[in-house]
């Protein structure tokens, strides 16, 4: 499934089961390594399918995942997935910024992406080193894959007028945090999942950048200590709030 495509001929790879297997993360993680220039999609059948392997392969997969049950008419669910698969796509992905030096990630990162579906939403998280003083301005293109035309839209973020989004930021955090954590286990190329700053060990990453920015990871976890409270500490416990440590 690594082998590069045949261009204007995407690979798309279905997995179907009807049970579990002894091994879902091994399973999982052998879609994520054998994805780069293909997309897998899971289709589990029956009620005592495992909803983690066909929903984390087709996670993995960068693909779409559907459960039929055991009285359930299959064919909608399966023309849908096939319809979205089957029909013309986006193809030959590129986003375009300015100075590279400011950026510090990309979650996806655009050059992994072989191929967008119809109906697909793609979202890119972008994090920075330092907070941002100027206007930035990022180019979007992409190519129809029937009529090959390329196509271009431009945005433009501006820091002084940028509302602040704490969610969007931690949400960003946690996919820098979830890349890592793949590498680290997987040894998958980090350049396959997203654009990055070099670095050595993926699992200190992990940990430090999980520290850095308060958001879980797989190597750490939040710590409660419970002391007696007296009377009017309550309040001050309550607003110092919880702090996110190594050790």
């Amino acid at each position: 499934m690594n082998e590069k495509v045949i261009e204007g001929y995407p690979r798309q790879v279905f997995l179907l089961t009807d049970g579990d297997v002894s091994n879902t993360q091994g399973v999982i993680q052998m879609v994520r390594k054998n994805t780069k220039f293909s997309r897998v999609h899971a289709i589990g059948v029956g009620n005592g399918v495992s909803l983690d392997l066909v929903n984390g392969c087709a996670e993995a997969g960068k693909g779409k995942s559907v459960v039929i049950s055991d009285n359930e008419n299959p064919s909608e669910k399966i023309i849908e997935l096939l319809e979205t698969t089957l029909t013309p796509l986006i193809s030959k992905v590129n986003l375009k910024y300015g100075n590279q030096n400011q950026i510090q990630s990309i979650v996806p990162n655009p050059t992994s992406i072989p191929y967008i579906l119809k109906d697909e939403i793609a979202n890119f998280y972008i994090t920075y080193k330092g907070p941002l003083t100027e206007k930035q301005v990022f180019e979007f293109e992409y190519e129809d894959s029937v009529t090959k035309l390329p196509y271009k839209s431009t945005l433009e973020v501006d820091p002084s007028s940028t509302l602040n989004q704490p969610f969007v930021d931690k949400m960003a955090h946690f996919k820098v945090i979830r890349s890592l954590e793949n590498s680290a286990k997987d040894g998958v190329n980090i350049e396959d999942q997203m654009y990055y700053v070099k670095v050595k060990d993926f699992k200190k990453e992990a940990i430090d950048y999980s520290v850095k920015h308060q958001v879980l990871s797989e190597y750490t976890a939040f710590i409660c200590v419970g002391k007696e409270l007296v009377d009017g500490q309550y309040q001050e416990f309550k607003n110092k709030g919880t702090h996110q440590v190594q050790i």
